[in-house]
């Protein structure tokens, strides 16, 4: 599947970090990734990127992964307030992603915007299915929000999309100190997935952030000596 692994190899390791038995973290992993494949399905027909499936296929095939993660959902018999804050959380990533394809013109409060949609509120429903009933439940949205900050953006950085790249100077350093204050966070929560999604795009986090401070400080001192050449 064109989906695959996708965030398994995370999903997993959030299970095993909450204390899951590994057929219960596999249960609830192989769920996620349902939901998972059906979002990223969507949104590759939305970009056009969906080479591997018929066009006519393909929406039927979102129906069907949308359906089997409902079911596998329901097997899962987590308690009724976790699964309804599960379809809010995905809800609101699809709303997110909706605002994310008609986007032409991107600022921080706009990428900011959508990226805790579609990526830390998409998380928090992986995460939610992962951790309920878990020691590390209290945390999901803390690790997800600040997750999807940081996971985005980092891809967004490595992949040179517009998404980021069309900011404004001032606005990227914007997003990447709040992204750098995301790493931290994530570094603090003494969780062991967590601090591997840290330790994962803390460099290029930090990379991008040093080249967009020193580009700024280098237009600043230009205006300054421009301004004391008139004076």
């Amino acid at each position: 599947m064109a989906a695959a692994p996708g965030p398994c190899g995370l999903l997993m390791k959030a299970g095993h970090d909450a204390g899951l038995d590994h057929v219960d973290a596999v249960d609830r992993a192989s769920t996620c990734f349902l939901a998972f494949s059906a979002f990223n399905l969507s949104d590759d027909l939305s970009d056009g990127d969906c080479t591997y499936l018929p066009p006519a296929q393909a929406p039927t095939v979102v129906l069907m992964l949308e359906s089997l993660f409902t079911s596998a959902l329901c097997e899962l018999r987590l308690p009724s307030e976790a699964h309804a804050k599960v379809m809010r959380d995905r809800l609101a990533a699809e709303e997110a992603q909706v605002l994310e394809v008609t986007t032409s013109s991107w600022t921080a409060a706009r990428l900011r915007h959508v990226t805790q949609g579609i990526a830390g509120r998409q998380w928090a429903a992986y995460l939610r299915i992962m951790w309920t009933g878990t020691p590390l439940d209290h945390l999901v949205t803390r690790v997800a929000l600040e997750f999807g900050r940081v996971g985005l953006l980092a891809d967004d950085i490595r992949s040179d999309d517009p998404r980021f790249f069309t900011l404004s100077a001032l606005d990227r350093r914007s997003v990447l100190e709040e992204a750098l204050d995301g790493v931290r966070t994530l570094e603090s929560v003494g969780v062991p997935v967590a601090q591997a999604i840290a330790a994962e795009f803390l460099p290029t986090i930090a990379e991008e952030l040093a080249k967009v401070s020193a580009s700024l400080d280098a237009d600043t001192s230009d205006a300054d000596e421009v301004a004391s050449a008139k004076a």
